[in-house]
């Protein structure tokens, strides 16, 4: 291979993985629990892992009903008091139900306090968290 040629590897496989999110969401299955994804205007946060697995498609989550772990990673853009940092959280809910849509919100109280809701299609809160790990750049 030459260097050209090396070149083009990475640069294609940032293509796929760009055009994936970029294309239209998928439709649910109806067997399933769809969990969607809302964050704060300047943050934006993606379905990382389901059950410590890692998804193709980062805008949301589709899970068996029952009991499931996900994982979301949230970029928080800097502000005048505070760097870029990269925040990992995890929420655990057992009542997944067959056909239903969740949405996990994200919300910020100063430049702290970080948390997520899980929201029934209710908007009633099932599962949340305040435990973020976080790190700056």
């Amino acid at each position: 291979m030459n260097a050209k040629t090396l070149m083009l590897v990475p640069m294609m496989g940032l293509v796929a993985l760009l055009s994936a999110c970029a294309g239209p969401m998928p439709t649910p299955n109806p067997n399933d629990a769809w969990v969607g994804l809302k964050e704060e205007t300047q943050d934006a946060m993606l379905a990382e892992q389901l059950d410590g697995k890692n998804l193709k498609d980062g805008r949301y989550f589709q899970v068996k009903p029952g009991e499931h772990k996900l994982e979301v990673l949230l970029y928080e853009e800097s502000t005048a008091q505070q760097d870029d940092q990269t925040c990992r959280a995890t929420i655990d809910y057992k009542g997944f139900k067959q056909g239903k849509h969740y949405t996990l919100v994200e919300s910020s109280l100063g430049e702290t306090n970080l948390r997520a809701d899980l929201k029934n299609d209710q908007g009633k809160t099932v599962a949340s968290t305040d435990n973020f790990d976080c790190m700056s750049g």
